[in-house]
């Protein structure tokens, strides 16, 4: 799982401090989101908005692959077809400013800017 810890916090609500964030070049971790598919949603928006290019995947998507290990033919497919998705997804969004976190179990969504200058 991804470290928030040191990460400053912004609450779902402050829409202008996110927007601010994201215009500054900012890594931050937006908390209160209750439906994290659509904070990611907003903030993908607002990052496009500001001109960045980003890319959203939910934490511990990977585990979706473990289940390849698992000798059935359902779980290995479902391993396979994870690990497809996941490339094919990291390929379309390639090169991204803004890496999008949808943590599920901790109701937030981390933001990290991941481009160097």
């Amino acid at each position: 799982m991804l470290n928030s810890e040191n990460l400053p916090k912004v609450l779902v609500e402050e829409k202008e401090k996110i927007k601010e964030m994201i215009e500054a070049k900012k890594s931050f971790c937006v908390v209160g989101a209750n439906n994290t598919s659509t904070v990611a949603g907003i903030i993908e928006g607002m990052v496009e908005t500001a001109g960045f290019r980003c890319r959203v995947y939910t934490s511990n998507r990977s585990l979706g692959m473990a289940a390849a290990l698992i000798p059935t033919g359902i779980t290995q497919m479902t391993g396979l077809f994870t690990a497809l998705g996941i490339a094919a997804h990291n390929l379309v969004t390639a090169f991204p400013d803004y890496k999008i976190v949808k943590c599920l179990i901790d109701n937030q969504v981390l933001v990290l800017y991941d481009k160097k200058d």
